[in-house]
């Protein structure tokens, strides 16, 4: 397969990729937690649901069963949790800045990832959206 480009790709990490051409050949690799759909609105992919609590700092995501990585492994609530957990204790990439407000991430179950932040942070969806 062959993918035109505007600029070079710096990589194809989803962690670290910042380009647009980085993250258009990101997208053809790797599903989101949402996604859009075609009236920009966001929908489950990864995710079925996700709700917040009435005061903003409480998010639940119900996850997909049945999903593989591409070796065969099932994608859980750990996985959810291990990402944004590096990302934060580690300060990795633009992506920090949207982690560094979770105070926790639980996960009750294989299929369920709580996030508490330390405020209400009413663009959440949008960072399931950005990052696999």
């Amino acid at each position: 397969m062959r993918i035109g480009v505007f600029n070079e790709i710096e990589t194809i990490n989803p962690l670290v990729a910042y380009s647009s051409s980085a993250y258009e050949i990101m997208r053809l690799n790797y599903n989101l937690l949402i996604t859009w759909d075609q009236d920009l609105n966001p929908i489950p992919e990864l995710a079925k649901d996700w709700s917040v609590s009435e005061d903003g700092m409480v998010w639940t995501l119900h996850l997909q069963e049945g999903v593989k990585w591409h070796d065969g492994q099932p994608f859980t609530s750990a996985d959810v949790k291990f990402t944004l957990e590096y990302i934060r204790d580690n300060f990795i990439g633009y992506f920090y800045d949207y982690t560094s407000n979770m105070t926790e991430i639980q996960t009750p179950d294989e299929y369920t990832v709580v996030i508490v932040t330390e405020r209400p942070l009413p663009w959440m969806p949008q960072i399931w959206i950005r990052k696999p």
